[in-house]
């Protein structure tokens, strides 16, 4: 599963592979660093450590991968602001949030 399939599923985490096969997910914000030893070998802020089969390079473009996510849906506005070009769909006046369903009665 894609981290844009994961996260639009509620699935706030990305997945990956133990050693025997089996799949899980992981909160990335849990993972403390990763190492090469041979296996690709998560430490946790727990102090467990979990042994995959994804290398260390695909870990990390993984939590990249959900972090743009997040960073995406919180500020969707944000490659205006970053690049000077208008977003198709974003609000053209961000400095005026648009109000949904808002009257003045």
């Amino acid at each position: 599963m894609a981290a844009d399939e994961a996260f639009e599923a509620g699935h706030p985490m990305i997945e990956l592979t133990r050693l025997n096969g089996n799949k899980f997910s992981i909160n990335c914000d849990t993972i403390k660093y990763i190492e090469a030893a041979p296996d690709t070998t998560l430490s946790l802020t727990t102090g467990e450590k979990i042994l995959v089969v994804e290398t260390c390079e695909t870990v990390v473009q993984r939590c990249i991968e959900h972090r743009a996510k997040v960073l995406r849906l919180a500020w969707p506005d944000a490659r205006m602001f970053l690049t000077g070009k208008p977003v198709e769909g974003a609000n053209p006046n961000p400095a005026k949030p648009a109000l949904v369903g808002s009257s003045n009665s």
